[in-house]
């Protein structure tokens, strides 16, 4: 089969190029992909997205090697990024598929339906492109960021342009891992920490609400920091994403609420302070529950982190919030057992009003500090 357009595609990588070679008649796109696969196994990856460097929601002809010897082409729909959410089919018409593996080199042919959309847009054809590894059990993996790329082809002159090239990429690079450091260690566990210490060190007065003001803050500052970084690396269309993003600016304007009780709350003797007291409590809790569930939320989605090293991940962030809880937890039975605030003595019940001259010892109280 001959085709009278050829490109060579790719980059990013040593080894990441491609040859994409068509025809076009009316509206209907011959394709076919011939390229090398890194260590003998891997995908080649030829779609459309949303525009620019965008991945989802997109379509893709995705061509793979299939055992030792053998490869296999079908199109993908690209609903997100994680690998579960790279399915089959794609919204796309697509006929007459084949795929062969000569001399460990993989080749494909397809025959795609151009919608009016994209016969509009023959002269200035937006692709997104990469290469990538597969599983042992032969699933796709999820590409290195320096091998995702975009072009714009001349699906009539056979011109083609590279736009968007990865350094302009504001995923890749050093930002990526500066907003999930600040995210999961600044934020993550910043604000439980900060809860431990005004639930667990009451008796350790004015010490524990200074602590906790500063633990806390500082992790606001993280927060405030991280969610900057995430918003800056838009655009972000993938669901996850999304959930991601709209979460984090909710712990955002929660983590402001709390910051508030630094400058307005009312003393431990004020009518209000029952109430002040039940939604600052409150309020921190689904500040930190909505952080927690955000940063595992943003592990499992980040492209920067390798598929196998997600797990080492997980489980380093869950070991050091486990001993933030265990801690936390022990101190707080120790309380009980010995009878320290707010269990022992001098302790009040809430939105009691301490005598003239006295620190209020229950719960809510600021001691000294309070305004």
């Amino acid at each position: 089969e001959t085709f009278p357009s050829c490109a060579t595609l790719g980059g990013g990588t040593p080894g990441g190029e491609y040859t994409f070679l068509w025809r076009l008649d009316n509206n209907i796109l011959r394709g076919a992909i011939e390229g090398d696969v890194t260590d003998g196994s891997g995908y080649i990856g030829w779609g459309q997205g949303p525009g620019g460097r965008q991945m989802v929601p997109g379509n893709a002809i995705i061509v793979k090697t299939n055992g030792t010897d053998g490869a296999s082409v079908d199109h993908y729909a690209l609903n997100d990024k994680r690998t579960s959410q790279v399915i089959t089919p794609s919204a796309w018409t697509v006929t007459d598929m084949r795929a062969a593996r000569t001399n460990g080199r993989l080749q494909a042919v397809f025959t795609l339906m151009l919608n009016p959309t994209q016969v509009a847009a023959v002269e200035a054809f937006d692709i997104i492109h990469t290469k990538g590894s597969v599983s042992n059990g032969g699933k796709l993996r999820a590409h290195d960021p320096s091998n995702g790329n975009a072009a714009t082809l001349n699906l009539t002159s056979g011109a083609v342009a590279e736009t968007l090239s990865v350094g302009n990429d504001r995923r890749t690079g050093n930002l990526p891992t500066a907003h999930g450091w600040l995210a999961a260690v600044g934020l993550g566990l910043g604000l439980p920490l900060a809860a431990a210490c005004a639930r667990t060190l009451k008796e350790l007065k004015p010490g524990w609400f200074h602590a906790h003001r500063a633990i806390a803050l500082l992790a606001y500052l993280c927060g405030v920091a991280a969610i900057g970084m995430g918003l800056y690396m838009r655009p972000m269309v993938g669901a996850a994403e999304k959930t991601h993003e709209v979460m984090g600016l909710i712990a955002l304007g929660l983590g402001f609420l709390q910051t508030t009780a630094i400058a307005a709350r009312p003393t431990p003797t004020h009518r209000l302070r029952k109430a002040w007291a039940l939604v600052h409590h409150n309020v921190g809790r689904l500040t930190v529950t909505t952080v927690i569930a955000n940063v595992y939320l943003g592990i499992s989605m980040s492209e920067h982190i390798a598929s196998d090293d997600r797990k080492n991940w997980y489980i380093v962030y869950s070991v050091f919030l486990v001993l933030i809880i265990a801690l936390a937890v022990a101190k707080e039975a120790n309380n009980y057992v010995t009878k320290k605030p707010p269990y022992g003595k001098g302790a009040q019940p809430m939105g009691t009003t301490a005598s003239k001259g006295s620190e209020a010892a229950h719960p809510y109280s600021l001691g000294n500090a309070a305004v």
